[in-house]
């Protein structure tokens, strides 16, 4: 692949992946950062040209295309912090950035634009036995899933009757070495130190995917064949059918001694989605959970040593 990529979120968890990916297969990857300064190597791999860009700031946005562009990849997001006024943030940086970027590459005759979603899309409506698919209806509960489904309207409208295709990948939560956060990492932690792991609402089914596979889908999804037009595509990397499965199969491939414990809370229903499409149209293999159960094992196992 020797085409010019551009990713925006370059120093995020799953945007340094898709960088790392893209810069594996020999493309020349324009790296769009704006903060997290101390995520960017200090010598960036081959191909790889890191540009600061505070993607609210239209000019600035507009010459990042000075230079042709074959695909984008917009991975750059502004997740729910706790801070005051954050709808109106997340439709500025979330919304109306995603329309700027999408409209700047189709004026610039780019020839994909790959827009990173989230599973959160669906949060408020009834989940099916066999998950959401991509043509489930679309409804989010909070101001983050909205803005990534109004993010994937700017893609398709922009897409709709134009030589550019689009795809929104909607992605379940993202785990992985890197990540410290979620069940996955909080359950390893535990197991690693012999203690108990508490599980809330031990029943419910967990979707995610590894960054690993995440960063795949996205590298895929810029560059397989694909028809004209606005695709939608889940991406997950597997379903555990409850979390008391995945706490399970933490404490084993730890060798742990740690005891599971169980309550009760008020929770959502079951959140997954069908992801068979991601399979058909991007070629992606199911990956090895065992395999990455055991990456992330590694990893965390690296931290506790420093």
């Amino acid at each position: 692949m020797s085409e010019t990529v551009l990713v925006t979120g370059a120093s995020g968890f799953l945007g340094a992946h898709c960088v790392a990916r893209f810069a594996a297969r020999g493309a020349s990857v324009v790296a769009v950062w704006n903060s997290g300064a101390n995520q960017i190597p200090t010598t960036p791999a081959t191909g790889v040209r890191y540009v600061q860009c505070d993607l609210t700031d239209s000019d600035a946005v507009a010459r990042l295309f000075e230079e042709p562009v074959h695909a984008v990849v917009h991975a750059a997001a502004l997740l729910a912090d706790g801070r005051p006024h954050y709808l109106r943030r997340a439709a500025r940086t979330n919304v109306s950035v995603t329309a700027d970027l999408v409209s700047n590459a189709r004026a610039a005759k780019c020839a994909r634009f790959v827009y990173c979603s989230s599973m959160s899309i669906f949060v408020s409506t009834p989940c099916p036995t066999d998950g959401w698919n991509e043509d489930a209806l679309a409804r989010p509960l909070h101001e983050y899933g909205w803005s990534k489904l109004a993010g994937e309207d700017c893609v398709r409208i922009a897409t709709k009757e134009h030589s550019m295709i689009g795809v929104s990948l909607r992605l379940a939560g993202i785990h992985g070495p890197g990540r410290r956060g979620g069940a996955l990492y909080a359950f390893v932690r535990a197991a690693l130190a012999d203690a108990p792991l508490s599980l809330t609402n031990a029943e419910m089914p967990l979707q995610l995917s590894f960054v690993a596979d995440a960063a795949d889908a996205v590298v895929a999804a810029a560059t397989v064949s694909l028809p004209m037009g606005h695709h939608r595509i889940n991406v997950a990397s597997h379903t555990f059918p409850t979390l008391r499965i995945l706490a399970q199969q933490v404490v084993a491939a730890t060798k742990s001694a740690s005891l599971i414990s169980e309550a009760e809370a008020p929770g959502p229903g079951p959140q997954v989605m069908d992801t068979r499409r991601q399979y058909a149209l991007l070629g992606l293999s199911e990956p090895h959970i065992g395999a990455r159960l055991a990456e992330m094992i590694e990893w965390v196992r690296t931290l506790d040593a420093k």
